[in-house]
């Protein structure tokens, strides 16, 4: 399904951070049919677009700064749509998150900024220019959902509403990791946000979004996952809202979920 425009606070790019980006591109691959598009970066970096066919649908990126080894973990960064993202920025601050670092442009593509909040976690936001985002939908290796796993959704729910005049739903569903309290929505549900699974007496852990990817075979993908040095960190389960899926973290220690895709 091709995606022409995303609506105000819609999910509609992801990026792997990671120290081997050459590595994460052989493991990712195989698994959801990517190739690849390589852009030279004025840090001397490569942004690698993961591509199906002729469409991008995410990327993979190395480390920007060799010193963030030490402390940066492999990650998917999710990024929500937005109409001005100057606007978004003042409002962070005054819905008391924090700002990760200026607006940032990427070339002619777009305009990104990176915050954090205490429930909602660490969140990136998208300007579209020439590039508005994933091309496809639905589609094995595009993303297909995405969700905040929090120790208060209540504070991350009045957060993104707040700040992206998104629309709430209650919905207490059974899902990896906890339960989901809340779907974030426009015209249709465009992200969950669940409360963690904790037991008494364990420290609160930071919030952390987790991507999903559709799959046409969520056991082939999970077992050739497993065969590429990744690691199952739950499922796979049948979920109500989702289908089956697992959630799955990558031989360098990044998290993501595969979501198998329903036939019409």
């Amino acid at each position: 399904m091709k995606i022409e425009s995303y609506k105000q606070g819609t999910p509609c790019w992801a990026e792997l951070s990671t120290n081997d980006a050459s590595y994460a591109k052989q493991f990712y691959s195989p698994l959801f049919r990517w190739d690849y598009e390589d852009h030279p970066t004025v840090t001397g970096q490569v942004y690698s677009l993961a591509m199906i066919d002729d469409s991008a649908v995410a990327a993979i990126n190395r480390f920007q700064n060799e010193q963030w080894w030490f402390w940066a973990k492999p990650q998917w960064h999710l990024y929500l749509a937005v109409e001005d993202i100057d606007a978004t920025a003042n409002q962070v601050s005054e819905l008391g998150g924090s700002l990760l670092g200026q607006v940032f442009n990427l070339v002619e593509a777009a305009r990104g900024l990176s915050a954090a909040h205490h429930a909602g976690g660490t969140i990136c936001f998208w300007e579209a220019r020439s590039h508005r985002g994933a091309e496809i939908g639905n589609h094995h290796g595009s993303m297909t959902w995405a969700e905040v796993t929090t120790n208060n959704p209540s504070d991350a729910s009045r957060f993104f509403t707040e700040l992206l005049g998104l629309g709430i739903e209650e919905d207490a569903t059974p899902t990896l990791g906890g339960e989901q309290k809340y779907v974030l929505r426009t015209t249709k549900q465009v992200a969950g946000i669940v409360e963690r699974t904790r037991r008494s007496g364990e420290p609160a852990e930071q919030p952390d979004w987790t991507v999903y990817f559709g799959v046409d075979d969520l056991d082939a993908v999970v077992s050739t996952a497993t065969e590429l040095g990744g690691s199952v960190i739950q499922g796979p389960m049948a979920t109500m809202h989702l289908g089956r899926v697992a959630k799955l973290k990558d031989p360098k220690g990044a998290v993501f979920g595969v979501q198998e895709l329903r036939s019409n």
